[in-house]
């Protein structure tokens, strides 16, 4: 076969794509959040950097009387006669924060009776 009758097709020129040409992903920038360094946010154990000994570690918390508690427990006085139920219902009480390394005071989440 004569492969005259065939014409070569010249080349592309250089700044033309070459197809189609996907977009470049870029990878995203991770951004890295310091721990709280106080825990009177939370209501429960929460993991923070203690302020006293800079350690990373989980709350320990306890239930504590504080005027919230009181004031639900005067509330229950005057309506129901009811009194002692905040004393002896954790959910009425404020949340003590210590660190588990050096038991340093890390926070206090108060009770709100509103």
């Amino acid at each position: 076969m004569n492969n005259n009758n065939y014409k070569q097709l010249p080349p592309p020129p250089q700044n033309q794509s070459q197809g189609y040409q996907p977009p470049k992903m870029v990878a995203p920038q991770l951004i890295q959040v310091g721990l709280p360094r106080n825990a009177s946010s939370s209501n429960g154990p929460t993991t923070i950097q203690c302020p006293q000994c800079n350690q990373i570690g989980v709350t320990t918390v306890q239930s504590k009387v504080g005027s919230g508690t009181l004031c639900c427990a005067f509330i229950l006085l005057v309506t129901t006669f009811c009194c002692c139920i905040p004393f002896l219902n954790q959910n009425c009480q404020d949340k003590v924060h210590t660190c588990p390394n050096c038991q340093a005071q890390v926070g206090i989440h108060e009770y709100k009776v509103c």
